[in-house]
């Protein structure tokens, strides 16, 4: 005879008669039931209700702490700390970046990685954003040809703040003499191009132009601010100073200009982490000649934000280092990526194949940069992720 179907009840009259399907109780059975908690669990379980019930037999008018009543009072209370050790914190002043006027932006090199996230990030904040592209403009876009020097005057004129990301990419074959002029050309000709246009304006309109840290030169451990000066002729390094030279004219003309100096910005999706990343996961990691030399680094949210609270700030002008307050050597940073990736790093490229294999890029691999964002400190802002750690950590979970 077929065992009775599990929920059906046996006739009281005995096992073989038809079997009586029982409602469904809205219990599981014993068989997929929690099984008993401990004695310890038990007793947290009832401590926890404890408090519980005590919280909701609190009288309604009740204040908690002195600071409003009910459930909005603990945000309140919350929110006091958090607004009490903002301000109190060293470099605090009084500009905040949710109070900013909603601004007119335009933005060369909207494309880019940087671009599209610094887009986002302006339009999340109330911003009217204008691109710059160089193919057939869409609705809410503006066409523009840099090589050509053509751009619509009466867009980046009648502008708030003109932010020009644009240059070619700098992953490409440095030994090319094409991609050496193109890297070159890209950003001081555009640069020029809106530095000028905006130096035309009745009111000229800020210009936020993008840099790197490269302007600096080999320092080695010596620490470094916007004020410090540049050495050396490596190749980045002269791009960097053509590049920030070709913004003079608005300068001249009055207008705000603030120069992002930006440190390379680690993020899973894009280089140099991306490669990276690979790179140690397979056991090839390793530090670049002896690893004594600094090497900034700055997560791509970080990045974001700073570059909005630049755009924003109404008085930020001149250079502004880009770059986790922090600067760790080439050897830390090898080391935290290997562990943060759990594989190996032990690996070491000697400087002379460095030299051969990187060509003109060299001197930016090998010379040190022990870098801090001093100037954007000063204004009061603050960073996400501090270190090397934090900035690769947040870089790969991306």
């Amino acid at each position: 005879m077929r065992s009775p179907r599990r929920g059906a009840r046996r006739h009281r009259s005995g096992a073989g008669r038809r079997q009586v399907p029982r409602p469904w109780s809205g219990r599981r059975p014993w068989s997929c039931r929690r099984p008993a908690a401990s004695p310890a669990s038990a007793r947290r379980r009832r401590r926890s209700r404890t408090r519980r019930g005590r919280a909701r037999r609190r009288s309604p008018g009740q204040p908690h702490d002195g600071i409003g009543k009910g459930r909005g009072a603990w945000i309140s209370l919350q929110g006091l700390c958090v607004a009490q050790a903002a301000t109190s914190s060293p470099g605090w002043q009084a500009f905040d970046v949710t109070s900013s006027p909603r601004l007119s932006v335009v933005v060369a090199g909207s494309s880019g990685f940087l671009g599209r996230h610094l887009v986002t990030e302006l339009r999340e904040r109330g911003h009217t954003v204008t691109p710059l592209v160089r193919r057939p403009a869409r609705s809410g876009e503006s066409p523009w040809d840099p090589q050509g020097g053509k751009v619509d005057t009466a867009v980046v004129q009648g502008a708030d703040v003109v932010v020009n990301l644009a240059g070619a990419p700098l992953v490409g074959n440095p030994h090319s003499k094409k991609w050496e002029r193109d890297v070159l050309s890209s950003r001081v000709t555009s640069t020029r191009l809106l530095a000028e246009t905006i130096a035309a304006a009745p009111t000229p309109p800020a210009l936020v132009n993008a840099s790197g840290v490269s302007w600096y030169g080999d320092h080695g451990s010596a620490a470094l601010t916007e004020s410090s000066d540049s050495r050396g002729h490596a190749f980045l390094t002269r791009v960097a100073r053509e590049w920030e030279g070709a913004t003079q004219p608005a300068v001249d003309a009055g207008a705000r200009v603030v120069r992002l100096r930006t440190a390379p910005v680690q993020d899973r999706a894009s280089q140099p982490l991306k490669s990276q990343s690979l790179q140690f996961k397979v056991g090839l990691g390793g530090r670049i000649g002896n690893g004594e030399q600094f090497y900034p680094v700055i997560s791509l949210r970080d990045w974001v934000a700073a570059a909005a609270f630049l755009v924003e700030h109404p008085t930020a002008s001149g250079p502004a280092n880009l770059c986790a307050p922090t600067t760790a050597t080439n050897k830390e940073f090898t080391a935290t990526l290997g562990r943060l990736v759990r594989r190996p790093a032990f690996f070491a490229v000697p400087s002379a194949v460095i030299r051969v294999a990187a060509g003109p890029i060299a001197p930016e691999l090998l010379g040190s940069l022990n870098l801090r964002p001093q100037a954007l400190l000063d204004l009061g802002h603050t960073f996400a992720d501090p270190d090397v750690e934090a900035v690769l950590r947040t870089g790969l979970s991306g």
